[in-house]
């Protein structure tokens, strides 16, 4: 049993509640009302990431709750906690993150591209504003350089609403238009890098940006392809790396996020239980690469299902002024 501090956590209830049966499980988050924090053990109302009190915040939550393993969930506030690593480190906390040069790739789509490329990893081609070629062909998918979700990203079916587009969307990339079935991997590197597992997910339907609708898929090629992409990166811990299959059968890699993805219960569900390796890695255990074992054709329906409390409830929330009492 570990102790796991996770931040940001929003509405993941599915994953909290996985992580619950192997710990302790404290979360922060700016609000009180975020539907996760009610499934938490204890539940700290921080700063935002860009406060001077988040970092300080944190670490006495750390200092005070024995984390042993701290996992953040939303990605702005990722460079800010890896620049301070070693002082989680000297709390007893492991932060588990990726390194400044690997987030910094995947945080920026244009520079996940070019990771791709150097790689030899097929990849949609992108362009910058300034690169996209005069004889382009339609359609093509426009989104932000960086972000989360599906938040200003739209296909574009002509010039008109490419010129128009290129305005609306802040700092874009402007991606070739692919036809194919889309999966999400999710992954687990261990602290060198190696991958640990991978469970890919067909993206059957997917609202504001995260899968409501998703099911296992047991290809063989597309779990090596992901193999040699989270390696080559080195990615640390959680990854999410989704990619396209053509009818043809050529995958082609979009994006990596360095974090739990929405749908990751599934693939907890299907067998491979993240919790349990990642409190091994914690425990600094050494595992060995999983071979394929997770059920095959698992579907996930998700749904909305409410939350009722009243004023008792929310006055149990350890408030943001946490550093200042000390």
């Amino acid at each position: 049993m570990v102790n796991f501090l996770f931040t940001s956590v929003g509405r993941r209830v599915e994953l909290i509640k996985y992580f619950c049966r192997w710990g302790k499980v404290i979360s922060a988050d700016i609000s009180p009302l975020a539907p996760a924090a009610h499934f938490t053990d204890k539940h700290y109302q921080i700063p935002r990431f860009n406060d001077e009190q988040y970092i300080p915040s944190l670490l006495e939550i750390c200092k005070r709750e024995k984390i042993s393993g701290l996992i953040p969930l939303l990605e702005p506030e990722f460079l800010v906690l890896a620049a301070h690593r070693d002082s989680f480190a000297s709390v007893g906390t492991t932060l588990i993150l990726s390194s400044d040069e690997a987030l910094e790739i995947c945080q920026d789509k244009y520079q996940t591209y070019r990771f791709f490329c150097s790689g030899g990893i097929k990849s949609p081609a992108t362009y910058l504003p300034e690169e996209i070629p005069s004889k382009c062909r339609f359609p093509l998918f426009i989104k932000p350089r960086s972000g989360m979700g599906s938040t200003n990203t739209f296909r574009v079916n002509n010039k008109k609403e490419l010129k128009f587009f290129l305005q609306y969307v802040p700092n874009p990339v402007i991606q070739e238009f692919i036809e194919g079935v889309e999966y999400t991997m999710d992954v687990l590197n261990d602290f060198t890098g190696k991958t640990i597992a991978v469970v890919p997910r067909e993206r059957i339907e997917v609202r504001t940006g995260e899968v409501s609708k998703s099911r296992t898929v047991k290809d063989i090629e597309l779990i090596n392809l992901t193999v040699e992409v989270a390696e080559k990166l080195g990615g640390i811990g959680p990854l999410t790396i989704q990619a396209f299959k053509k009818a043809e059968g050529q995958v082609l890699f979009t994006e990596i996020n360095p974090r739990f993805g929405g749908g990751v219960p599934l693939a907890i569900a299907a067998g491979v239980n993240y919790p349990q390796l990642l409190a091994r890695m914690i425990q600094k255990e050494k595992l060995q690469p999983l071979k394929h074992t997770f059920k095959d054709g698992l579907y996930i329906l998700r749904y909305d299902e409410a939350l009722f409390l009243d004023e008792d409830n929310l006055s149990q929330i350890t408030r943001k002024d946490l550093v200042k009492e000390q």
